[in-house]
């Protein structure tokens, strides 16, 4: 070991030094003997002092001392002592290091960090000077606090192009993926280019008014209208206008014939309700003029009149655009109106096909126009091929094409819609408000809340030199909360994908329901009962009674065997082998083919009937109809009958609540009518039956859909043979059809009614129990065979 090594071996203390720490110590010794003699004796930089005052300390770090740099004096440049970090002026590539963000690759940093050029002292990053951009990577010049050389620390890692020069990775980057994504940014920055157009130097408002009268549009009598002007990029409310045709102090005045008191009078309006609207209109936009504003279009529904009446007085440089909302209800009733006499059109789903496309004038992007293709919109699959269906659609569309302009780009008056729905909230047109100033003032509070939200109370209350008050604030504050939420989630595709998924199903369950329950109303109930001579499903008919309002109908049927006792004892009915007698007395009596003869004729004299009775589902419907097909009749009565109500299931439903120990129709007539009659008398128990039905049991159309039931499930299985020998239903598919109650008859009538899509609703119908599952069945190829069964 040299001098020198065993001079930088121990510490002051005495202890020994780490080996490192004295390699470092003899490179630092080495390169300032380096520069000693290439110096010529000038002195040096003032570094000797903190050198020699390092040298006894403990470093951990090692000192790299074979960099290529040690032996080029031409790459270190040292600074004098008269370099002062304050007075360091950067060039116009640099700028201050500490704003703004940037990207950097942490290793490269450490790197760079980790020794001066010069003494191979540890850079510290607070220490930095300046810095030089070179797109997102950068170049740090670092002071060493030892010798006060300025490195120069890279951020980012280079790389050797084509041409042999270097090129920051990061800015290579981002140039190849600026080259990949340019073409969509290209494209949205072209779609905004194309919505801000250059030509439009004013304003772009939506325009619509309301009425405080419940309508449908056809009554324009209201006595009071408003109307709103709402800015396109906004959405805050620009002006608002209010007619009023009556003043109750005026009118309290008039009444009395004297002079109004001195008031406040809103009376501003004389003419119809349909002229508000123009006026409200022109009102307004001349308003906005009188404060220095244009408008250069005007967003509205198709009211030519109003247009007109503002090009004429206000401004006729104003253009117009319509709604895009009633532009698509106004073609949808169009094709309503079409669909008069076009049955095809009554389809939900070809019209919603025809609003979207035509695929005659598509690219070859889109498989409309492929041969075989499926179109899933469209019934079956299959395309239109109606040719009169087609120029009627033709001529519909050369009505909308004559105001392309208008059409071409259309805006939305929603933002009125959300308006006039929350002047609704404060002014509900059940109430009239038009005959003072609380009108003006819910509106004025509609204003408020539409342009501020719900905080606008607490500033009210300021301005009147109240306290808001904290729970006002905070109820306020969540109100508006919640309305963003709201406003965010309904924005979303997936939350519109499943309003519209919604939308979908309430309409096909609507359109199954109303095929099913299509003038059911308008059959007449016949109210039916039997009285047998045992409990047994063949037992013998003894009399039959039926009513319907002032026709009523009984007749006794002469049995062909003995009564039995227990139905003797519940009838008073008796029989000795001759007579048939009533409480002993003999009544006049029949044979029982002439009875049902009888029964069978007073029902045609109704337009298919529905019959009603208590527990007929279960005993007396089985036995009648046993009866009716041993004397070959069954076909006749099936054949004019809708279907059956059974009083007792609707009782078990609809009178749960109340308190009752049996559901007897006795005791339902005593409960509920406080009467007491001859019970298992047939005329007597469908004269009960029918007060009993209208005055408690009476079923709306749908609860009537519901509860009403057909035929046996033998009835329903005999009819469906044909399908089942044709192969057009498997067994499975013919017993859920029998369970459902739909016999050949029943398919054939939807069929009849809606011949494209009706037996695919009732098919396809959601279970109440189970949404997720078919009435029937959800395949299209089965639904197809039924459809070609019934068209042959």
């Amino acid at each position: 070991m040299s001098a020198e090594e065993k001079d930088v071996s121990r510490k002051k203390n005495g202890t020994f030094a780490k080996k490192g720490h004295g390699k470092k110590v003899l490179g630092l010794r080495k390169g300032l003997n380096s520069r000693l003699a290439s110096s010529n004796g000038d002195p040096l930089p003032p570094v000797q002092k903190h050198m020699d005052e390092t040298c006894d300390t403990d470093c951990d770090i090692p000192v790299h001392i074979d960099h290529d740099y040690y032996g080029i004096q031409e790459e270190v440049i040292v600074c004098s002592d008269e370099v002062d970090e304050d007075s360091f002026v950067p060039d116009e590539n640099t700028y201050d290091w500490r704003v703004g963000r940037r990207i950097v690759e942490l290793g490269m940093l450490a790197d760079g960090l980790r020794a001066c050029k010069l003494c191979q002292f540890p850079l510290q990053l607070h220490n930095c000077i300046s810095e030089k951009k070179f797109g997102l990577s950068h170049i740090l010049n670092i002071k060493c606090e030892n010798c006060e050389l300025i490195n120069d620390v890279a951020t980012g890692s280079r790389h050797r192009t084509e041409k042999g020069g270097l090129a920051w990775d990061a800015n290579t980057k981002l140039a190849a993926g600026v080259s990949y994504i340019c073409q969509n940014y290209v494209c949205k920055a072209l779609a905004i280019l194309i919505r801000t157009d250059s030509h439009e130097d004013g304003i772009v408002v939506s325009f619509d008014g309301a009425w405080q009268k419940r309508g449908t549009g056809r009554a324009y009598n209201s006595l009071t209208g408003h109307a709103s002007l709402i800015g396109n990029k906004t959405g805050k409310c620009v002006g608002y206008a209010l007619k009023s045709k009556k003043c109750r102090i005026c009118s309290a005045a008039k009444e009395k014939n004297v002079t109004p008191r001195k008031h406040n009078c809103k009376k501003n309006w004389k003419g119809s309700a349909k002229s508000m609207e123009p006026a409200m209109a022109c009102e307004m936009l001349q308003s906005v003029l009188d404060q220095g504003e244009k408008v250069s279009t005007l967003v509205m529904d198709n009211d030519s009149t109003t247009i007109a009446r503002v090009k004429s007085t206000v401004d006729q440089n104003i253009t117009k655009r319509c709604d895009s909302n009633h532009t698509r209800k106004g073609f949808t009733a169009s094709l309503i109106e079409l669909s008069k006499a076009h049955k095809l059109l009554r389809n939900t789903k070809v019209r919603s096909h025809i609003e979207r496309c035509e695929h005659s004038s598509c690219g070859s992007w889109c498989r409309g126009n492929e041969e075989g293709y499926k179109h899933k919109a469209l019934p079956y699959g299959k395309p239109l091929d109606d040719r009169d269906l087609r120029e009627a659609l033709q001529s519909l569309m050369e009505k909308f094409s004559s105001k392309s302009s208008e059409l071409a780009y259309m805006g939305s008056t929603q933002p009125n819609e959300s308006f006039n729905y929350m002047a609704a909230s404060k002014a509900p047109k059940r109430l009239f408000y038009g005959g003072s100033e609380s009108l003006a003032s819910r509106l004025s509070a509609t204003v408020c809340q539409k342009n501020e939200g719900f905080e606008y109370m607490s500033e009210l209350n300021k301005s009147c030199s109240v306290s808001p008050g904290t729970y006002t604030i905070r109820h306020m504050r969540r109100k508006d909360r919640k309305m963003q939420r709201k406003r965010l989630r309904v924005g979303q595709p997936d939350v519109k994908r499943r309003r519209l998924e919604l939308k979908a199903e309430r309409q096909s369950k609507n359109a199954s329901q109303s095929v099913l329950e299509e003038n059911l109303h308008t059959y007449p109930l016949v109210f039916f009962d039997l009285e047998t001579g045992g409990l047994g499903r063949t037992s013998d008919i003894i009399q039959i009674a039926a009513k319907c309002k002032e026709k009523e109908f009984s007749i006794y049927a002469i049995p062909t065997r003995c009564i039995s006792k227990e139905a003797s004892a519940a009838t008073c009915l008796t029989f000795d082998g001759n007579n048939l007698c009533y409480k002993g007395e003999a009544v006049p009596a029949v044979p029982p083919f002439e009875a049902l003869i009888a029964f069978l004729n007073f029902l045609d004299s109704f337009n298919h009937p529905i019959i009603v009775g208590h527990n007929i589902q279960s005993f007396d419907l089985p036995i009648l109809r046993h009866h009716l097909g041993s004397s070959n009749l069954l076909e006749r009565f099936s054949g004019n009958i809708t279907g059956f109500l059974d009083t007792l299931k609707i009782s078990k439903k609809s009178l749960k609540d109340v308190n009752l120990s049996n559901y007897k129709q006795e005791t339902l007539v005593q409960t509920l009518l406080g009467e007491e009659y001859e019970a298992h008398n047939a005329m007597a128990d469908v004269t009960s039956l029918e007060k009993l039905y209208y005055s408690k049991l009476c079923l709306s159309d749908r609860t009537l859909c519901e509860n009403i039931f057909y035929l046996s499930y033998y009835t329903c299985k005999e009819s469906l043979e044909p399908l089942l020998r044709c192969k057009v239903l498997s067994a499975l598919m013919l017993r859920k059809l029998v369970v459902n109650g739909l016999s050949l008859s029943h398919l054939r009538q939807i069929h009849t009614r809606d011949p494209e899509n009706g037996l695919r609703n009732v098919f396809t119908e959601p279970l109440t129990e189970n949404p997720k599952a078919a009435r029937i069945t959800k395949s299209a190829k089965v639904i197809q065979k039924v459809v070609e069964y019934f068209s042959l």
